[in-house]
Protein backbone atom coordinates (compact mmCIF):
# COMPACT_ATOMS: atom_id res chain seq x y z
CA UNK A 1 0.00 0.00 0.00
CA UNK A 2 1.29 3.43 -0.93
CA UNK A 3 1.52 6.11 1.58
CA UNK A 4 -0.30 9.27 0.18
CA UNK A 5 1.04 12.68 1.01
CA UNK A 6 -1.79 13.35 3.87
CA UNK A 7 -0.72 10.38 5.04
CA UNK A 8 2.95 10.90 5.08
CA UNK A 9 2.69 14.33 6.54
CA UNK A 10 0.89 12.90 9.59
CA UNK A 11 3.27 10.66 10.22
CA UNK A 12 6.50 13.74 9.83
CA UNK A 13 4.17 15.69 12.26
CA UNK A 14 4.04 13.02 14.65
CA UNK A 15 7.65 11.82 14.65
CA UNK A 16 8.21 15.85 15.48
CA UNK A 17 6.30 15.33 18.34
CA UNK A 18 7.06 12.40 19.17
CA UNK A 19 10.85 13.34 19.39
CA UNK A 20 10.16 16.95 21.53
CA UNK A 21 8.61 15.09 24.16
CA UNK A 22 11.37 12.12 24.05
CA UNK A 23 13.52 15.33 24.52
CA UNK A 24 11.34 16.89 27.05
CA UNK A 25 11.16 13.58 29.53
CA UNK A 26 14.37 13.17 28.79
CA UNK A 27 16.00 16.33 28.94
CA UNK A 28 18.86 15.91 27.00
CA UNK A 29 18.79 17.61 23.49
CA UNK A 30 22.11 15.90 22.35
CA UNK A 31 21.12 11.97 22.70
CA UNK A 32 17.66 12.60 21.60
CA UNK A 33 18.77 13.95 18.35
CA UNK A 34 21.56 11.03 18.11
CA UNK A 35 18.67 8.50 18.82
CA UNK A 36 15.98 10.27 16.11
CA UNK A 37 18.81 11.05 13.66
CA UNK A 38 18.24 14.64 13.68
CA UNK A 39 19.99 17.46 13.87
CA UNK A 40 20.45 19.66 17.18
CA UNK A 41 19.44 23.12 14.99
CA UNK A 42 16.22 21.48 13.43
CA UNK A 43 15.11 20.00 17.13
CA UNK A 44 15.47 23.78 18.49
CA UNK A 45 13.48 25.07 15.20
CA UNK A 46 10.57 22.37 15.94
CA UNK A 47 11.09 23.04 19.94
CA UNK A 48 10.42 27.00 18.98
CA UNK A 49 7.97 26.70 16.53
CA UNK A 50 5.72 24.44 19.41
CA UNK A 51 6.42 26.97 21.76
CA UNK A 52 4.83 29.17 19.66
CA UNK A 53 2.47 28.10 17.96
CA UNK A 54 1.77 24.47 19.98
CA UNK A 55 1.26 21.06 18.13
CA UNK A 56 -0.23 23.33 15.37
CA UNK A 57 3.41 25.31 14.34
CA UNK A 58 4.60 21.65 13.94
CA UNK A 59 2.67 21.04 10.54
CA UNK A 60 3.91 21.48 7.06
CA UNK A 61 3.39 25.10 6.06
CA UNK A 62 1.85 25.35 2.67
CA UNK A 63 3.07 28.58 0.36
CA UNK A 64 -0.09 31.03 -0.45
CA UNK A 65 -1.21 30.81 -4.49
CA UNK A 66 -0.16 33.78 -6.30
CA UNK A 67 2.52 34.94 -3.35
CA UNK A 68 5.89 34.39 -5.87
CA UNK A 69 7.36 37.62 -6.21
CA UNK A 70 8.86 36.40 -9.52
CA UNK A 71 5.73 35.53 -11.05
CA UNK A 72 4.40 36.17 -14.73
CA UNK A 73 1.73 39.07 -14.18
CA UNK A 74 -1.48 38.72 -15.89
CA UNK A 75 -0.95 41.16 -18.52
CA UNK A 76 1.93 39.50 -19.83
CA UNK A 77 0.25 35.83 -19.39
CA UNK A 78 -2.09 37.26 -21.69
CA UNK A 79 -0.11 38.44 -24.32
CA UNK A 80 1.57 35.56 -24.59
CA UNK A 81 -2.27 33.35 -25.00
CA UNK A 82 -3.13 36.20 -27.40
CA UNK A 83 -0.14 35.92 -29.51
CA UNK A 84 -0.67 32.09 -29.39
CA UNK A 85 -4.21 32.40 -30.59
CA UNK A 86 -4.24 35.06 -33.65
CA UNK A 87 -0.79 34.69 -34.51
CA UNK A 88 0.37 30.91 -34.15
CA UNK A 89 3.48 32.16 -32.97
CA UNK A 90 6.05 29.31 -31.04
CA UNK A 91 7.16 29.76 -27.59
CA UNK A 92 11.10 31.39 -29.22
CA UNK A 93 8.63 34.04 -31.47
CA UNK A 94 6.46 34.73 -28.34
CA UNK A 95 9.51 35.39 -26.48
CA UNK A 96 11.59 37.32 -29.03
CA UNK A 97 8.36 39.37 -29.87
CA UNK A 98 7.62 40.19 -26.43
CA UNK A 99 11.37 41.31 -25.88
CA UNK A 100 11.10 43.53 -29.00
CA UNK A 101 7.83 45.53 -28.82
CA UNK A 102 7.22 44.89 -25.14
CA UNK A 103 10.14 45.18 -22.95
CA UNK A 104 8.95 42.30 -21.45
CA UNK A 105 11.99 39.80 -20.28
CA UNK A 106 10.52 36.31 -20.23
CA UNK A 107 12.62 32.89 -20.73
CA UNK A 108 11.27 30.12 -23.67
CA UNK A 109 10.95 28.11 -20.90
CA UNK A 110 8.52 30.42 -19.26
CA UNK A 111 6.65 30.95 -22.03
CA UNK A 112 6.36 27.36 -22.40
CA UNK A 113 5.27 27.02 -19.03
CA UNK A 114 2.53 29.53 -18.96
CA UNK A 115 1.05 28.28 -21.95
CA UNK A 116 0.52 24.49 -20.78
CA UNK A 117 -0.75 25.55 -17.59
CA UNK A 118 -3.83 27.62 -19.67
CA UNK A 119 -4.38 24.60 -21.20
CA UNK A 120 -3.25 25.30 -24.98
CA UNK A 121 -1.70 22.05 -26.99
CA UNK A 122 1.82 22.81 -28.74
CA UNK A 123 1.81 23.76 -32.64
CA UNK A 124 1.63 20.78 -34.89
CA UNK A 125 4.85 20.19 -37.06
CA UNK A 126 4.41 20.55 -40.24
CA UNK A 127 6.28 17.46 -41.39
CA UNK A 128 5.55 17.06 -45.00
CA UNK A 129 7.34 19.65 -46.18
CA UNK A 130 10.58 19.44 -44.37
CA UNK A 131 10.18 16.03 -46.01
CA UNK A 132 10.13 17.58 -49.78
CA UNK A 133 13.34 19.46 -49.61
CA UNK A 134 13.41 23.22 -50.83
CA UNK A 135 11.28 23.97 -53.37
CA UNK A 136 13.15 24.57 -56.93
CA UNK A 137 12.22 26.69 -59.21
CA UNK A 138 12.79 27.33 -62.80
CA UNK A 139 13.52 30.55 -64.61
CA UNK A 140 12.99 30.92 -68.69
CA UNK A 141 16.22 33.11 -68.60
CA UNK A 142 19.13 31.30 -68.39
CA UNK A 143 21.82 32.82 -65.63
CA UNK A 144 18.88 34.60 -63.88
CA UNK A 145 19.39 34.93 -60.09
CA UNK A 146 22.82 33.47 -60.15
CA UNK A 147 25.25 34.79 -57.43
CA UNK A 148 28.74 34.81 -58.13
CA UNK A 149 31.58 35.58 -55.69
CA UNK A 150 34.29 37.29 -56.13
CA UNK A 151 37.85 36.82 -54.28
CA UNK A 152 40.65 38.91 -54.99
CA UNK A 153 43.94 37.65 -54.35
CA UNK A 154 46.83 39.49 -52.98
CA UNK A 155 50.81 37.20 -53.93
CA UNK A 156 54.05 37.50 -51.93
CA UNK A 157 57.20 37.27 -52.92
CA UNK A 158 60.38 38.42 -51.82
CA UNK A 159 59.90 41.62 -53.53
CA UNK A 160 57.15 42.32 -51.31
CA UNK A 161 53.45 42.51 -52.76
Amino acid sequence: MEKTREIEHCLRWKFKLRVLEFAKDYGKVKETCEMFNVSRSTCFNWKRRFDEHCAKGLLRKRREADTCPKRINQRTVELMLNLRKEYKLGTWCIKWYLERYHDINVSESSVCRTLKRNGVKPLKRNIAKRAMGPARYAKETSGHHVQVDVKCLVFHTNEGK
